[in-house]
Formats: structure tokens, C-alpha cells, sequence
């Protein structure tokens, strides 16, 4: 094959589908494709087969050695268009993992394997084929679009694995609870009267409330139930674990479609109707629409059991409607949808549940201390090879006897006792033991105060008041931040490991996030009970100090002085890692800190105040003059809300600036804009730079997440490129539509991003091309109703115009005397009121006089005249003809010949 130049439409299809798979694939799966030989498929499906013929159950892997033999074929063919590049691997490599997925799966294995069997009965023969058309430009490009469509099938069958894996993964959070049980705990309770009656009578009440005290174990016994109902597989089990971060003001609608999501995955058969009536229609999921669906699934579903753990974690104003809706769900289905509640007394669930079958857990001293005696000899084992079991068994006895059925306290205790490294530490340790949580917090805290207060308090502090869950580079970067005239760099970047001293108060969660042990914990720190220990205006004010140095330091994105490779160094070694975070909160805590009552007027504020003031493209709160918001009483509560600042005028102004614009984004005009079309408007209408760093920063972090070995920006080195996406690919991905909680935590990927966004578009579209909601679209098919009757009335939904009667002129006769005898008057003749035409009135004797129609807008009187020229469109259907001025009620009327023949 000749060596020249690459001809650009073949380099073209080539690229497109390389980086279109690319895109779509986890980056860990991306760095396996890209170092996978064609050996090892051929070894893949070997140690498949292998494994098939173990087990006894064959599977005919004979069907894919014609792919693999004229794949290699191909790829020998292929090798020098793709020399230098990294697309080569990119051929064979997904096989390997497509076989090792599909391989759980029989039936999809099956049809895997067919599906490469066919594929190799069309290819050709290209062997034979170069040796005729190896010069030819077109051979080059049929060679580019086989590429294209072997990876495009990929992409897909990746597609759906990835969403077989994330139904798997949707019971993440469970099995990491779960992983905390102690083998042989939480087995009572389904020996237990009241759960028995809960599980299997249809006859007795529906719904179930555990409750406990703090630290009980309830979550945990939540999650073996769970487990043990989804492995008997006699009910439909669905649940939801409530957290105190999820925010926002849809917590019914986040339970319900949870819910609803979990059912259709149980019930596949019923998702062709769900597609029909809602996803195609494309209605949005809002709480009262999916409570209709969920209403509607439970008449069809037998046996119906849902959990709902901590629900006490929400706020109270969320918990009574939370309750009501879900109690009414019981209600439907004569008694099939059964429901357990499991969390903390609190006023408003107290109102609901009482009177509901109650299982207290404080009634279950004898189960629990069996349970508590469980864990604490499985945690104590490590002991005894230093201390013996005399002494250990002495230890166990007394912290079984002080646990008070409280398994947090001993887990906290426990924790504790790793520090003793003698037999009189460990005796006075147990000594002294704390009774209650509340007490063994304080202990916890005292000793914090005592080794290293100042940051362990900063660390607590971005635990306990930021806005959501962080991850531990984000708390790393904010503690120094903290720390006024301090920048990051190699020297001030705290190690992975500077949290641990808090333990036992604070632990690792999922992603790579910071939290604290429990929930009591982060009251407590912030109760009066502790002091407080943290006072959450000074938290506040101390993560506002923070962001907006980060905020500051993110100048250097804008600075014409520093070149693309030196900022991409600077992301890569993690000094913008709190990006994402401060960009979107730090006015949020700048706002929180002032309300908290004292007067806001405090020297360390100038500075940061001056200095982010750079960032304004004027005067900052002149920015929202130029923004129009469609309801006017959004500006005075906005001005109000800002009336805490009003001792910092710069604060208020730019926080004006900030409201306005966040408010301009979220308006009907704006937010359910193409996303590239939203970035676009963002970057014009933003008062700030701050749009404009923001686009830059995620570029970098895009092009780094994509960057393959062999294409290592200066100065970069391979270990530092893994390490970085290690640490940021999980969300590095933000939702682009502002308002979104996701927009500050992202996604692992564009794909899965894209998959996200559409839940901010608008899919019902006006069909006429000049309307501007061609492009808006609307949320609700109501909606787009309601748009085309009052644009786009069809002829016989135009109501004809109102009656209304004109009076005649009043006409008052003159009496006439009757002595002088006079002619008869003349006929009095009543004319009407002159009646100007329409400039586009057709002339004719015949035509009546019309009263001239006004029109608010211009495109209106430009569709109204259309009515009054020759039709253009006509139906193609036979037996019908029909004629129309416009397309769009052509369309309109088409529309309907189709639902018609659907119905039939």
C-alpha cells in the first residue's frame, strides 16, 4: 500500500470513530484497549471456551474465529493508514472485554457471538483487494467506514453493558453497608412477629415502622432486609436510603422515581408501555407524574415490599409530605404494596406512624446484645495474639455490658482502642469508657483539641457546612486555601492522609468522599451539646475566605502571559482541583456567613473582596441592569435576600451580579437550550470571567482525561497523567446547565453526561420552522397544545369572533304643533358606522364589512394574511385532499391520518 499522505476525508472517518468510542468508554477501559494485543482476544475467547467446557455447557465458540481471522486480515491491511496514530488497538480490542460481559449473560453471549458471525460473512476480503486497489483513494476510504462501523457496533454493545453494569452498580451504596454487618447479626428480625406479619400477611396493615435511637443499627438492619427479601425473589422489593445532602427542592420526586426505576427493572415486560405513554411523548418525570405511573405499576405488580430508611435525615419541612404520599401508595393494591419505615423519632413522623405496628428496637435488648457480642469478638481478635484471651475476654464482657444496644458507641470504642499499644492502656482505656454516644463524641473531640486542633477543626468545618458531600482532594485543597497569602503548589499541598487523625469521628465514603461516621456526629458538632464545637457562622466564614482565594487564583486561566502548556501543568498537578466546588459556592457561604446575624464588617474580607473584583467586566451590580428577568418580582427578592450585605457594598453588588445571572439561566429562554447554545449565552451574558475560566479549566481537564501515552503534553509525565485521572475522572464530567446539582459534581464521562443533560431539554418542538419554539420546545405535551391552539389554530379550532350588537344612534323626534299642519317628515335613514378595510381584504361586490382584526405581535398578522391567499398544501392521502394555507397545520392534519390508522 503506498505510504504517502492519509487522504483527509479517510483520516477523517478514522479519527470521528475513534474518538466517538472513545468518548463513551470509562477511562480505565480506554487504557486497556489501547495496550491490548490481538493475542490476547485470541486468548480471551480460549480461556472462555475453556471455562464453557468446565462447566459442561458449550457454547459453540467457533462461531467467532471467522471474525477474528479476517479481522486480523484487515488490521494488517489497515496497519500503515494507522501508523502513527492510536487506532490500530482500537479494531480488536473491545472484543475481548465484550466477551468477558457477555459471558454472565447466556442468551446475550449467544447472540454476541452471532453477531461477529455475521459480520464476518459480509467482510471482504481485503487481502485480495490490496493487491488491486492498494492506490486507489476509494479503497482507502472503504477501508475508513469498515473502521468506522466495526467501532460503532461496539460503542453500542459497550452502550449496553454499561447499562447492565450501572443497574448492578445502582446497589453500590447498599452493598457497601451491607459489607459493614457482622456475619450472624440482624438475623432476629425476620424470626421477629410484628416484621413476619409486615412480610406475609396481606391481610394486616401495610406498613411497618422501625425506630431506634441514634446508633442503633437501623440502616444496617435495613440493608439485610433488603438483601434477604431480593434473595428470596417471592416479592418486588424497591427502597431508598435517605442522606442529609441530598438537597434541593424534589426530595418526594427523588424517592418516587427511585422507586419507580427499581420496579421497571424488576419488570421489564411493562417497559414497552412505559416508552409508549411517557418517554415518547417525552413527558418529564416530575413527582406528580411519576406518582401517577407508580400508582399504575402497583396494579399490576404482586407482592410489593419497599423500604425507607433515615428519612428523619430530611428536612422536617419534607418529611410530612414525604409520608403522606408513600402511606397513600399502601393503600392501593389491596394490601399487595407493603411498606417498612426505619429511622429516628422525630415530631412529624411520630404524627404519621403512631399507631402503626411499631418494632423498637430499644424492645430487642436481648437480640441486639447477642448481635453487639457477634461484632465485638470478631473486632477484638486482632488482640488477642498480644494480649491474650484472658484479658480480652475480660475488654469484651465490659463493652458488651456498656454498649446499651448501641453498635456506633462500640464502633467508635473500638476504634479507640487501636491506639493502645500495653495491657495497662488497654485496662484503663476500658476503664474509663464513655456512656452514650454524646459522651464518646466529646472524648473524640477533647482529643482532637489536644494534638492538632486548628486544622482538625478546618477539616470538620468543610465536612460539616459545605453545600454538598466533598472528596478528599477538595477538603486537602480547601484547608490550605484557608490560610490567607498561602498559594498551592508542591510545597503547601497537604498529603492524602492528613484527615486520619480525626478518625474515628470522620470516615472514607464512596468516590472518594469525606463524611462523617454518622449523622449524630454532624449534630452534635454543630449542637449546643459540644460547645459548640463548630460554630457554623465561622465555618461559613472561614470556607468563603477559602473559596475566594481559590476563586483568586484562578486568574491565571484569563492571563494572556501564560501559555496553554504551563495552565495544563498547573490542572494536572491538582492545583484547581477545588475548582468546580468554589466556583459555583463561594458566594453561597460569603451569603450564609452574613446571615447569621452579627454585623458583617470584617477587615479580612477587603482583600479577597478587591482581588475577585478583578474578575468583573464592570462595576460590580451593573451587571444585572443589562439582564432582563421575565418576572419582575424575582429582582426585588433577589435585592432582598442581599439586604444582610448591606455594610459591604462591593459583596451586595456582586452579588447582585451573581443572583441575576443564575436567575437569567434558569428562565424559560435559557435553560432548556442545546447545551452548546447555553455555554455560548453564558459567556455573553456573564457579568464576570468566571464563565469563561470555567469553560477553559474543564477544556483542560477534557483533553487530559482523553490524553493516550504517546501524546504527553511537555513536560508531563506518564505517572503524573494516570495519577491525576485517578483522582479526578469520576466527576470530571459537570452538567452544563447551571441550576443542576451535577454542575459542581460531575460525571465519569461525556457519554454518560449526555445521558444526563437530556433531562434539561425540552423534546416537544412546535412544527413550524420560523416559530421560535421550533428550537425552545416544551416539557409537557400541554404545553405544546396550548402553543399551537393560541399560534397554530387549525381552521375548525378558530372560535368565531364574539357578538357583539352595535347600537343604533338614538334618534329623538321632534313633536310637531298641532294648530299648523305640516308636511310629513322626511324618512329618517340610520347608517352605520363606517368600516375600514384590511389593506389585504380581497375586493367584491358581494363582500361584507368586516371589523378590522388587531394583532399583538407581527407574526401573527403575517400568519393571518397567509389565510387569505390561495391554498399551497395539500393532504396526500387518498379520499381526503384537504387544502391548508400553511405547512405546519399540513403537518398538523397528517398528524392525525396517523393516529387514526394507529388506533385502528
Amino acid at each position: 500500500m503506498a505510504t504517502g499522505a492519509r487522504p483527509a476525508a479517510q483520516n477523517s472517518v478514522f479519527e470521528t470513530a475513534y474518538r466517538k468510542l472513545k468518548d463513551s468508554v470509562s477511562s480505565v477501559d480506554a487504557n486497556a484497549f489501547q495496550a491490548t494485543s490481538f493475542e490476547e482476544v485470541w486468548r480471551a475467547a480460549e480461556e472462555i471456551e475453556e471455562a464453557h467446557k468446565a462447566r459442561g455447557n458449550l457454547r459453540n465458540m467457533r462461531r467467532i474465529e471467522p471474525f477474528l481471522k479476517s479481522l486480523e486480515n484487515y488490521s494488517k491491511v489497515v496497519e500503515i493508514l494507522c501508523n502513527g496514530t492510536p487506532y490500530l488497538p482500537w479494531i480488536w480490542a473491545p472484543i475481548k472485554l465484550m466477551l468477558q460481559l457477555a459471558n454472565q449473560y447466556t442468551t446475550i453471549f449467544d447472540k454476541l457471538l452471532e453477531a461477529y458471525r455475521q459480520i464476518a460473512e459480509v467482510m471482504p476480503q481485503f487481502g485480495r483487494l490490496q493487491l488491486v486497489f492498494q492506490d486507489d483513494p476509494n479503497f482507502q476510504i472503504v477501508l475508513g467506514m469498515v473502521y468506522s462501523d466495526i467501532l460503532e457496533f461496539h460503542r453500542r454493545a459497550y452502550k449496553f453493558f454499561a447499562r447492565k453494569l450501572a443497574d448492578e452498580q445502582h446497589d453500590d451504596e447498599l452493598e457497601r453497608l451491607a459489607e459493614k454487618r457482622q456475619e450472624g447479626t440482624c438475623e432476629w428480625v425476620f424470626r421477629n412477629a410484628l416484621f413476619q406479619a409486615w412480610k406475609g400477611d396481606a391481610h394486616g396493615d401495610p406498613v411497618l415502622w422501625v425506630k431506634g435511637i441514634p446508633g442503633a443499627g437501623k440502616t444496617i438492619l435495613s440493608t439485610y432486609i433488603i438483601r434477604k427479601l431480593q434473595e428470596e425473589g417471592r416479592f418486588t422489593t424497591a427502597y431508598h436510603i435517605c442522606n442529609s445532602y441530598t438537597t434541593g427542592k424534589h426530595l418526594l420526586g427523588e424517592i418516587m422515581r427511585s422507586i419507580t426505576v427499581q420496579f421497571l427493572r424488576s419488570n421489564l415486560d411493562i417497559a414497552s408501555y412505559i416508552f409508549e405513554n411517557y418517554a415518547n411523548k417525552g413527558l418529564t418525570p416530575s413527582a406528580t407524574r411519576v406518582k401517577g405511573l407508580l400508582e399504575k405499576l402497583l396494579q399490576t405488580i404482586p407482592s410489593i415490599r419497599i423500604i425507607i430508611d433515615g428519612l428523619d435525615e430530611y428536612p422536617v419541612s419534607d418529611q410530612r409530605t414525604i409520608l403522606n404520599e408513600l402511606l397513600s401508595l399502601s393503600k392501593l393494591a389491596s394490601g399487595q404494596c407493603r411498606i417498612l419505615f426505619s429511622n429516628r423519632e422525630s415530631e412529624n413522623i411520630n404524627k404519621r406512624l403512631n399507631g402503626r405496628p411499631t418494632l423498637s428496637l430499644r424492645d430487642q435488648n436481648a437480640d441486639l446484645t447477642k448481635d453487639i457480642e457477634l461484632y465485638v469478638h470478631a473486632e477484638l481478635d486482632s488482640f488477642r495474639h498480644d494480649f491474650g484471651d484472658p484479658l480480652v475476654d475480660k475488654i469484651e464482657r465490659q463493652i458488651v455490658a456498656k454498649a446499651d444496644g448501641m453498635f456506633l458507641w462500640v464502633r467508635l470504642i473500638m476504634q479507640s482502642l487501636e491506639q493502645c499499644h500495653s495491657q495497662q492502656e488497654l485496662l484503663d482505656a476500658v476503664a474509663t469508657l464513655p456512656e452514650g454516644l454524646d459522651k464518646a463524641y466529646k472524648r473524640i473531640l477533647d482529643d482532637l483539641r489536644d494534638r492538632s486542633s486548628d486544622k482538625s477543626i478546618r477539616i470538620l468545618q468543610w465536612i460539616a457546612c459545605s453545600f454538598r458531600i466533598l472528596k478528599v482532594h477538595e477538603i486537602k485543597d480547601g484547608i490550605v486555601f484557608q490560610t490567607p497569602g498561602i498559594a498551592l503548589s508542591e510545597q503547601t499541598k497537604l498529603v492524602d492522609s492528613f484527615w486520619e487523625h480525626c478518625k474515628p469521628l470522620i470516615e472514607k465514603g464512596p468516590k472518594n468522599t469525606l463524611d462523617f461516621v454518622h449523622y449524630s456526629a454532624k449534630e452534635y458538632v454543630l449542637h449546643e451539646t459540644s460547645g459548640p464545637f463548630l460554630d457554623s457562622s465561622e465555618a461559613h466564614y472561614g470556607l468563603a475566605i477559602s473559596c475566594m482565594n481559590y476563586m483568586n487564583s484562578s486568574y491565571c486561566f484569563i492571563d494572556p502571559q501564560n501559555t496553554s502548556n504551563a495552565l495544563t501543568i498547573r490542572v494536572l498537578r491538582g492545583y484547581h482541583g477545588l475548582h468546580h466546588y468554589a466556583n459555583k459556592f463561594w458566594f453561597q457561604h460569603l451569603l450564609q456567613y452574613a446571615k447569621s446575624g452579627d454585623t458583617v464588617e470584617d477587615e479580612e474580607l477587603d482583600e479577597p473582596l478587591e482581588e475577585i473584583r478583578e474578575f468583573w467586566k464592570q462595576e460590580p451590580g451593573s451587571g444585572a441592569e443589562k439582564l432582563k428577568l421575565d418576572d419582575t418580582t424575582s429582582a426585588d427578592k433577589i435585592r432582598a435576600q442581599l439586604k444582610v450585605l448591606d455594610s459591604i457594598p462591593i459583596a451586595q453588588g456582586m452579588g447582585l451580579d451573581i443572583l441575576t445571572f443564575q436567575k437569567f439561566l434558569s428562565q424559560e429562554n435559557s435553560s432548556h437550550q442545546a447545551p452548546e447554545n447555553l455555554k455560548s449565552d453564558e459567556l455573553r451574558h456573564d457579568p464576570t470571567h468566571f464563565s469563561e475560566i470555567s469553560q477553559r479549566y474543564q477544556n483542560i481537564v477534557r483533553n487530559l482525561i482523553h490524553c493516550s501515552p504517546d501524546s504527553l503534553p511537555e513536560g508531563v509525565q506518564h505517572y503524573e497523567l494516570q495519577s491525576f485521572k485517578q483522582t479526578y475522572l469520576d466527576s470530571a464530567f459537570i452538567c452544563r446547565y447551571r441550576e443542576c446539582p451535577r454542575y459542581s459534581d460531575g460525571f465519569g464521562s461525556s457519554e454518560e453526561r449526555h445521558n444526563h443533560e437530556k433531562i434539561h431539554t425540552k423534546p416537544l418542538r412546535c412544527v413550524d420552522p420560523k416559530c421560535d419554539f421550533f428550537a425552545r420546545g416544551f416539557t409537557s405535551k400541554t404545553g405544546l397544545l396550548k402553543h399551537n391552539r393560541k399560534y397554530h389554530p387549525l381552521p375548525e379550532e378558530t372560535a368565531p369572533p364574539a357578538f357583539e350588537p352595535r347600537k343604533l344612534p338614538e334618534v329623538v323626534p321632534v313633536p310637531s304643533p298641532v294648530q299648523i299642519p305640516q308636511p310629513a317628515p322626511p324618512r329618517v335613514e340610520v347608517i352605520p358606522a363606517p368600516v375600514v378595510p384590511e389593506p389585504h381584504d380581497r375586493e367584491g361586490p358581494n363582500k361584507p364589512a368586516t371589523r378590522r382584526r388587531v394583532y399583538n405581535r407581527a407574526e401573527g398578522l403575517r400568519r393571518h394574511k397567509l389565510s387569505h391567499e390561495d391554498p399551497k398544501f395539500f393532504c396526500p392521502q387518498e379520499d381526503c385532499g384537504r387544502a391548508f394555507y400553511r405547512p405546519d397545520l399540513l403537518a398538523r392534519h397528517e398528524f392525525q391520518h396517523q393516529r387514526e390508522v394507529t388506533q385502528a
